[in-house]
């Protein structure tokens, strides 16, 4: 997956915390709030862009799996991350450059941890699941799917997204 794919995914995946700062900063900085709420909206739409255009294009591989696991439960930790804002509210009338740190280092842990396709957005707006799939030769990947999975042999088409991450067609 290229870079620029990766930070979408980073981005869409913290665009709630822009929309929670955008709402913290509407009455003093307002020109700031309706900035973060056009970036908040604009990664969401150009990821769901992205995800469709993918699921259009990309060739379809073969992925034979032997287990399932639900991972959704992972988008719990984005939670924390969409909170800081809230507890920061004094801290961020005092230092605005101090909170953009904040996210700006968050966001880079999420985008060199490969943590970056646990994306609550996905699964809210767009209604993508995440799995966790270990093939039969004993391989893990993520899977991004619409669907509910609960047996091996639900899959059916399979696009490969990264070296790790797959989506169903």
């Amino acid at each position: 997956m290229n870079t620029m794919l990766r930070l979408i995914f980073v981005m869409t995946g913290l665009s709630p915390v822009a929309l929670t700062y955008s709402a913290l900063l509407w009455e003093n900085h307002t020109a700031v709030a309706i900035w973060l709420l056009a970036c908040a909206v604009g990664f969401v739409l150009i990821c769901g862009l992205i995800v469709f255009a993918v699921k259009r294009v990309a060739a379809v591989e073969p992925l034979k799996v032997a287990q399932i696991r639900a991972a959704d439960d992972n988008v719990l930790a984005f939670i924390i991350a969409y909170l800081l804002p809230l507890f920061s509210q004094e801290a961020l009338a005092v230092n605005l450059y101090t909170s953009a740190v904040i996210v700006v280092l968050l966001a880079l842990a999420l985008f060199t941890s490969n943590s970056y396709h646990y994306n609550p957005v996905l699964t809210l707006l767009f209604g993508l699941h995440h799995y966790e799939v270990t093939t039969e030769s004993g391989v893990t990947y993520v899977l991004i799917t619409r669907r509910t999975l609960n047996k091996t042999n639900e899959l059916h088409q399979c696009i490969r997204i990264s070296p790790y991450l797959f989506m169903e067609k």
